[in-house]
């Protein structure tokens, strides 16, 4: 093949590859053309939010979710005395009077009372108000103090709650036996604030009754 012959098909060729580039120029403007015109048809960019994802979280969601996890703040609860001296001492650094609760492990009102009242959320909101003691006089100290102080005090029946001014151990008020909740709950309000059982209002819907029996007389040697 003469030299004319080839360089006249390199120049056929380069005319086709041309053609062949021009077309494929004139593609890819209409695609980019087609796409300004209609973005939905665009491809999905990395930094294009996907139609079906999940909203972003509002402000604060995470704060308000944490605060549901939280635990509830525990009721109050007395904490209870057994020794007559050390409570005393504790009532006198916290300016507050004491509060006995007289009574024992054999007196089944004492249960009973402290099963429906002495539990209840509604007295142990006094907590803060006195330091209580558990005036059992067979869980006695050594120096007898429970029994000296049932003995001056006049205590003859279990259950007898006494609210005493601290230092002076002077008595303020006194409830004596066992009541239903409501009315035993209204006397401990007055008690605390001096009036010893005092009855029930008349406007209460809770009719006036007598209070249980005690469960048995204390023994004469205490």
């Amino acid at each position: 093949m003469s030299i004319q012959a080839l360089e006249r098909g390199f120049e056929n060729t380069s005319a086709v590859l041309e053609k062949a580039n021009e077309s494929l120029r004139d593609e890819v403007i209409s695609q980019l053309m087609i796409g300004a015109d209609n973005p939905g048809s665009r491809l999905p960019s990395p930094f294009t939010p996907r139609e079906n994802a999940p909203p972003a979280a509002e402000s604060g969601t995470e704060a308000r979710l944490d605060s549901t996890n939280r635990t509830a703040p525990a009721e109050k609860k007395i904490e209870w005395a057994e020794n007559l001296s050390d409570a005393f001492r504790k009532a006198q650094s916290e300016n507050k009077p004491m509060v006995l609760m007289f009574g024992a492990d054999w007196c089944t009102a004492c249960t009973k009372l402290k099963d429906t009242v002495v539990n209840s959320k509604e007295f142990n909101a006094y907590g803060d108000r006195a330091v209580f003691v558990h005036a059992n006089p067979d869980k006695d100290d050594r120096f007898g103090n429970i029994k000296q102080k049932m003995q001056e005090l006049g205590i003859d029946s279990f259950p007898t709650m006494v609210i005493l001014e601290v230092p002076s151990m002077v008595e303020r008020a006194r409830v004596t036996g066992r009541w239903d909740k409501e009315i035993y709950m209204h006397k401990v309000g007055e008690a605390f604030k001096g009036k010893s059982d005092a009855p029930m209002p008349r406007s209460s819907s809770t009719p006036l009754a007598a209070p249980a029996p005690a469960d048995r007389p204390l023994a004469p040697s205490i």
